[in-house]
């Protein structure tokens, strides 16, 4: 397995300081007047949903409104969806690129794009205004409001009569991202309630975005998410069973909060789920995906690195520890 470490504790930029991440959420909401919308999204929203950049920075704030009141999450507080760098974008090996390459190739059974905890969705409408067909897209995440959200900030609704880009992505809310895929009990993560939505895309997905997600699970979460459910189920096979169609590359990328200690970081749960989360370096997020592969049987060419100082973000509320953002990308590669 081969991995690239282009920040390590040697080279990672340091803070002057290492603020603790505020207990009060509200710490989060960037004021109205200290709000810029970066270039390169207001022209998006122009291109994509006919939004005139003198309206864009009131229309972002009037989103930001709405997705706030659904959960007051601190990316939405500093309007973090509006940077396209925060996504796929970020991730090494020219994984939006590469995803794009993936989704758009002309194949017996079509390959698929599944962008999970997806929020509002920025990433679905960058690979659509990229040329990958719209019904290629699926997202989730457990809180409907915010997709509903995405729609009004990106006015591709498939009702919207403003004439502008249709995004036509599917969406879907399970109860619980552990669920079974194949509607059976397992390992009790398993109620009626819960039943996965995602399991008549078994085996379709050539491309599967992990947003900023892993760091609310333990290590051992994390391993059970990737080898049985992204690996094990999600991700389309290397050689399609029977020639049916549908085998060959496959792609997992993402962001998550990293740290710079090269064994990564254990550290008692603060999302209310599990005892403990686990917080990546370079080195110990290659390690997982070391065993993601032993576990399922394929091999991985994985690239991870540090990069943004979290100065505005520290969630690991620690003194003296850092936290980082921790992009990777993991590419299937032949045995």
């Amino acid at each position: 397995m081969s991995t690239s470490r282009s920040a390590t504790p040697a080279t990672v930029p340091q803070p002057e300081s290492r603020p603790t991440a505020p207990a009060d959420p509200d710490a989060f909401l960037k004021p109205d007047k200290d709000v810029h919308i970066p270039r390169d999204f207001a022209t998006f929203l122009a291109d994509y949903s006919g939004i005139d950049p003198t309206n864009a920075k009131a229309h972002c704030l009037a989103v930001r409104a709405e997705a706030w009141k659904v959960h007051r999450y601190p990316c939405i507080g500093m309007l973090l969806f509006l940077d396209t760098r925060q996504g796929i974008k970020a991730c090494p090996g020219n994984a939006f690129e590469e995803a794009v390459a993936l989704l758009k190739s002309q194949e017996q059974q079509e390959p698929l794009y599944l962008d999970i905890g997806c929020g509002l969705g920025q990433d679905l409408r960058l690979l659509r205004q990229a040329g990958v067909p719209s019904h290629r897209l699926l997202g989730t995440d457990l809180l409907p409001g915010l997709i509903q959200a995405g729609y009004h900030l990106f006015r591709d609704a498939d009702d919207d009569t403003t004439g502008n880009t249709i995004l036509g992505a599917s969406f879907f809310t399970p109860h619980d991202i552990f669920a079974s895929l194949d509607g059976d009990e397992d390992g009790g993560h398993v109620q009626d309630s819960a039943y996965n939505p995602l399991t008549p895309y078994r085996h379709r997905f050539a491309v599967v975005n992990l947003g900023h997600l892993l760091h609310i699970f333990s290590r051992a979460e994390q391993l059970d998410m990737l080898t049985r459910q992204v690996v094990g189920a999600l991700l389309r096979p290397s050689v399609s069973p029977q020639g049916a169609g549908g085998g060959g590359g496959a792609l997992i990328a993402g962001t998550t909060v990293g740290v710079a200690s090269p064994s990564g970081l254990e550290m008692p749960s603060r999302h209310g789920r599990g005892v403990t989360t686990f917080i990546h370096s370079p080195g110990s997020f290659t390690a997982l995906m070391e065993d993601v592969g032993r576990a399922t049987g394929t091999l991985w060419n994985v690239e991870a690195r540090l990069d943004n100082v979290m100065n505005d973000l520290n969630t690991l509320g620690q003194e003296g520890l850092q936290a980082f953002r921790l992009a990777f990308t993991c590419k299937r590669r032949a045995a």
